[in-house]
């Protein structure tokens, strides 16, 4: 399944692709080829922001995939019981519900 940002990816790179057979058409010149290239600029700026925002939101799911893992981990534990084995279990459960709302 794919994310939001996936989609708009997905999206970005089909407008871009219009555009560049827009501005490869030999039948666009003059003002209109101005802009065509004006439009391709804008949205190069836009699909660039998408990009670093993709890059950034698939950086913060490996940080949070780590500490998720560093939980089971303690969960894991034998010699982890009792009070300590409850705060664990709320602190895996509170890590869980803030790692869903990042996907």
């Amino acid at each position: 399944m794919k994310t939001k940002l996936q989609e708009y990816e997905d999206c970005v790179n089909n407008h871009l692709f219009d555009q560049i057979k827009i501005l490869n058409s030999i039948n666009i010149k003059g003002e209109r080829l101005d802009e065509e290239v004006k439009r391709a600029e804008a949205m190069l700026d836009l699909a660039n922001q998408i990009n670093e925002t993709s890059l950034m939101q698939n950086k913060l799911q490996d940080y949070v995939n780590n500490h998720l893992f560093d939980q089971i981990k303690i969960l894991n534990s034998i010699h982890i019981k009792g009070e300590r084995l409850n705060e664990e279990v709320k602190r895996a459960e509170a890590m869980l519900g803030l790692a869903q709302q990042i996907n």
